[in-house]
């Protein structure tokens, strides 16, 4: 059996909606710009279209261990790694013909996705060319869809009994990023089925169940509450736009209205210190993802990645930092906030590869980081200097 928790998600889900259901006779005013969040099925409004010659694979995925994993028990990757650094480089799937040149920290694969209302332990996706979030150029979104073998939503759901005229109906459906079977970027936008948030939320509380989607508690507690308001939606989800400058794709022609969900970091600098913020650092997901380049180009290769994990103890958590030895006569200190808006301060100095903060906290995932460089006073002493909490 696929570990995709989806069976346990749709019972909670059912059970919340119960709850909200009655909230919303006693308070339909207050519900008029909200809508259920509650899994539903969608049928296809586009046309099935002409299947190209060689169309790319399909691949069925389910959740195994916290990681989307293939039939074959292969975890899943939108893009396969050049070489292994906390911020890797992506190249090309071979065979694919779906080639971009010259790009740094390049993702050349867009994942399709879609979830069978009649299936919805397992998810369909096919790695199209485009661009990711962490792309640089993303708004050169599709400059091979010529390449002959793109490959629609409707197709990716398929014909029943080969009437191209009857798609299966999906619960969710749109464009995801996978990295070593987490996903990091998921979105609403299929022209085909137009999903709507309610039922994406409802479908990715299973994601994150499962361990292989991080949701922020912002989210969890408005899905906990059964509906999503207009307002809420705007706070905690992006609108596609075309040339965005965040953590998103472009709208793509016949695709509108749909928005999406990352815990990829936007980077930017100002007077010498950088910020890391609108994603989400997870506890045991992962290195930190950024948005349009790594850290390593901001910070002179020092800094080589930046996880949160358990700890044992007297501290709950840790915030893990890796650095090389180029430090000299200088320090490195980070700020790291959780959910709760907590800060917690390290001061990286030399001769140590491995730096850590230790804290506690009601909602540990880290949504913002800064850090700058300072004079370092430790870095003459003769005993190895020690993270500073």
């Amino acid at each position: 059996m696929p570990d995709f928790g989806f069976v346990r998600a749709l019972a909670h889900v059912a059970r919340i909606i119960g709850v909200a259901a009655a909230s919303l006779l006693l308070h339909a005013e207050a519900y008029a710009a909200s809508q259920p969040i509650s899994i539903q099925q969608f049928s296809s409004k586009g046309a099935y279209g002409t299947q190209v010659a060689n169309p790319l694979p399909i691949y069925t995925l389910h959740i195994s261990n916290g990681k989307l994993v293939d039939s074959n028990g292969v975890t899943f990757n939108s893009y396969l790694p050049q070489w292994t650094t906390s911020s890797p480089q992506w190249s090309p799937v071979a065979g694919s013909g779906c080639i971009i040149p010259n790009l740094r920290w390049a993702a050349v694969y867009t994942t399709f996705y879609v979830v069978l209302a009649s299936d919805p332990d397992h998810m369909r996706v096919v790695r199209s060319c485009g661009k990711s979030p962490l792309q640089l150029n993303s708004n050169a979104q599709y400059s091979n869809i010529g390449s002959g073998n793109f490959i629609n939503h409707a197709q990716i759901a398929g014909a029943i009994n080969g009437n191209t005229n009857n798609v299966n109906q999906v619960i969710a459906a749109g464009e995801l990023d996978v990295i070593n079977g987490k996903i990091v970027y998921m979105d609403t936008c299929s022209g085909h089925f137009q999903p709507n948030v309610g039922s994406f939320l409802a479908y990715a509380s299973g994601l994150d169940e499962g361990g292989v989607l991080s949701l922020t508690s912002s989210l969890k507690s408005i899905i906990q509450s059964g509906s999503i308001s207009d307002q809420q939606i705007s706070a905690n989800l992006t609108p596609m736009v075309s040339g965005g400058t965040t953590p998103s794709r472009n709208v793509r022609v016949g695709t509108s209205g749909c928005y999406s969900y990352t815990t990829v970091f936007a980077i930017g600098t100002s007077n010498g210190t950088t910020t890391l913020s609108g994603g989400l650092l997870a506890l045991n997901q992962g290195g930190v993802q950024v948005f349009m380049n790594n850290i390593n180009a901001i910070t002179n290769q020092n800094v080589k990645d930046i996880t949160l994990t358990g700890n044992c103890c007297i501290y709950s958590y840790a915030a893990n930092v890796i650095t090389d030895l180029h430090f000299w006569n200088n320090a490195l200190n980070f700020t790291f906030t959780d959910e709760t808006n907590d800060t917690y301060s390290l001061s990286v100095h030399v001769y140590s590869y491995n730096h850590e903060v230790d804290y506690n906290s009601a909602k540990p995932n880290i949504n913002k980081i800064t850090f700058d460089w300072a004079p370092s006073s430790s870095s003459s002493s003769s005993s190895q200097p020690k993270d500073e909490l």
